[in-house]
């Protein structure tokens, strides 16, 4: 397995939002916002499937987790080194049982764990981005210092060097301003 996110996909865990997503709408716990039409985020979600499998990918579509509307949005559940996947804690309540649903299907699918965040840590896996050697990860309102604390025990005797950046508020998630898009690149 590849340490760097810019690497082609070979397997990618997705989860299309159905039921759960739409009902996530009128709920403020799931800091949702606009969801816009639910037919149209099915019809993109299938585009995207498509277009993952017509580059080689093996899609794994699992159905979404009972009452959890952000489910869909599997990045944010785990973190996936060469040695396993990380269990995540992820930092808002109503996601809380979402790190053991992706644990127990990353499991099911023979994967080894590589560690846990455990509490009072927090880690979204969308605060993490892989890149060679390095893993930066941002330090924002859903990854809090306890959890990359946690995180760097795991990651560091893997061999990854840890680069922390603190976010503003306004920006949900590290991968919202930095992302791989090649092995060499980052954006």
């Amino acid at each position: 397995m590849l340490k760097n996110e810019g690497n082609r996909l070979t397997r990618v865990i997705v989860c299309t939002p159905r039921k759960e997503y739409a009902l996530g709408k009128n709920d403020p716990t799931h800091n949702l916002g606009d969801l816009g039409n639910p037919n149209i985020a099915i019809a993109q979600h299938n585009s995207l499937k498509s277009a993952l499998e017509d580059f080689g990918s093996e899609v794994i579509d699992v159905p979404e987790l009972d009452g959890h509307p952000n489910s869909v949005f599997t990045r944010d559940t785990a973190v996936m080194t060469p040695e396993g996947f990380i269990h995540l804690r992820l930092g808002i309540e109503s996601r809380l049982d979402e790190g053991d649903w992706m644990s127990e299907t990353l499991s099911n699918l023979g994967l080894p764990r590589a560690g846990y965040i455990s509490s009072p840590g927090t880690v979204d896996g969308g605060d993490v981005v892989l890149a060679g050697d390095v893993a930066f990860v941002g330090q924002s309102i859903r990854t809090n210092p306890e959890g990359i604390r946690q995180l760097s025990a795991i990651l560091e005797p893997i061999g990854y060097e840890m680069r922390i950046i603190p976010l503003p508020d306004n920006i949900l998630h590290l991968d919202k301003v930095l992302l791989t898009i090649a092995p060499d690149t980052l954006l």
